[in-house]
């Protein structure tokens, strides 16, 4: 399967996805450290307020050297000058870190050095207030050069970072989704595409098989309308008449499979020309002539001498008689058929414009109406027969010739389609119009 435009937009969004990917995860850990900065130095600040609070309440200076100092990661031992109250010493705590918006479980442990020995641990817990123990290993690493300290432990460090996670968690895991639904939908689209692929040149190698016997068809069919008897056979003619008849008919829409695979391709060769769309038109309507005369319909023709656009007239004409075959098939009533050229209100540019009073489509159908194989739903039957291939035909040829195609249908009412031309010549001041 080569390369082609849909993979092109599938590597792109992905490397899309994935640098904003990397963009939110360096956001993210950036967010993370931030937050990680902002809770020590709030747990530092908070410590060195309780060691001024102590010593204002006490009336005593704070020592000289730095007070307060971190032994490890979550664990702090901060230097006094007196001993100090253990209960009090844990509310002062608590209303310092709550001012800092740290409402975090702590334990302190006071050290009185002098005796060498510890006081009882008191515990806070947010929400069931402030417990004490007795434990004999609290302390580690205790300084021999400090004659009054305690020690307090955080060690819920982690579970609080991870609560304030939602300013960059939420954001990642959405990018991480977002990517899981684009891988999948990649996916998805792929494997349509493999299918559509499968389809295309399953179609496309179906019609050229039947080209040949179709062409031999055509040959048999003409040697037997050449024998002497049978054109004296009125039954057998008549029969030949038919066979030639579907045999065209058959040829024509194996053409037009061909034509949609060439387009699709991209690979649709044009051979551009000046062409005088009056004269087009009139070329596409003498094929029409007899449909029309049975079914008693009559056709308008009000397009003005002189009208020229540059186009492939091979493609131009196989659009108007699109157009015009869709006209006649679906009609239930006397046809009118109404051919004319007018100026666009939207952008003012030149229209073709072929108009019917058909049966007209209803606005449910009439957005989907340019798709490739879509008929409009008629139950399990179709009474006119069509690959869905003509109006689908129409919209990419105009769009190679950069054109464009505008539809609108009431039903009962008819429908009109225009031919919206960029830029239009005088044909009768060139020479070149074919």
């Amino acid at each position: 399967m080569k390369f082609n435009r849909l993979h092109f937009y599938l590597v792109g969004g992905a490397l899309l996805i994935g640098l904003f990917l990397v963009f939110q995860m360096i956001w993210s850990v950036s967010v993370y450290q931030s937050e990680e900065k902002a809770y020590r130095q709030g747990l530092w600040e908070a410590l060195y307020e309780v060691t001024d609070r102590l010593a204002d309440s006490a009336n005593y200076d704070t020592p000289s050297r730095e007070p307060v100092s971190l032994v490890r990661d979550g664990y702090y031992h901060v230097e006094l000058n007196q001993p100090v109250d253990l209960d009090g010493l844990a509310i002062l705590l608590r209303e310092s870190l709550k001012k800092k918006g740290l409402d975090v479980r702590f334990e302190l442990g006071v050290f009185e050095c002098e005796k060498a020995q510890q006081a009882s641990v008191a515990k806070y817990t947010p929400g069931e207030g402030v417990t004490k123990e007795d434990l004999s290993d609290f302390f580690e690493d205790a300084p021999h050069d400090f004659v009054y300290f305690f020690g307090a432990k955080f060690p819920d460090a982690q579970v609080f970072l991870w609560r304030k996670a939602y300013k960059w968690a939420l954001p990642l895991l959405g990018f991480f989704l977002i990517l899981l639904m684009f891988v999948w939908i990649a996916w998805v689209v792929l494997k349509r595409n493999r299918l559509f692929e499968m389809q295309r040149d399953f179609i496309n190698n179906m019609a050229h098989e039947f080209k040949t016997p179709i062409a031999s068809i055509g040959i048999v069919a003409e040697a037997f309308s050449k024998v002497a008897c049978l054109r004296e056979d009125e039954r057998m003619k008549k029969y030949l008449r038919i066979l030639n008849k579907q045999n065209r008919h058959l040829n024509k829409q194996v053409d037009r499979v061909l034509q949609i695979a060439t387009i699709e391709k991209q690979e649709l060769p044009l051979e551009w020309e000046l062409l005088n769309v009056s004269e087009v038109v009139r070329e596409a309507l003498e094929c029409f002539e007899e449909p029309l005369r049975q079914r008693g319909g009559k056709f308008v023709l009000d397009i003005p001498e002189g009208i020229g656009v540059r186009a492939d007239k091979t493609h131009f004409l196989n659009m108007i008689h699109n157009l015009l075959d869709n006209a006649v098939k679906y009609s239930q009533r006397e046809l009118l058929l109404h051919v004319y050229v007018q100026n666009d209100e939207g952008s003012g540019k030149t229209a073709l414009v072929v108009e019917d009073n058909g049966i007209g489509i209803s606005k449910n159908h009439l957005k989907f109406i340019f798709d490739k194989f879509y008929r409009v739903p008629t139950g399990n039957t179709h009474n006119v027969k069509g690959f869905g291939l003509g109006l689908y035909y129409v919209y990419k040829i105009a769009k190679a010739f950069g054109w464009e195609v505008r539809i609108g249908s009431e039903l009962a009412e008819g429908t009109t389609v225009a031919l919206i031309f960029p830029e239009v010549v005088n044909a009768l001041e060139t020479s070149e119009v074919h």
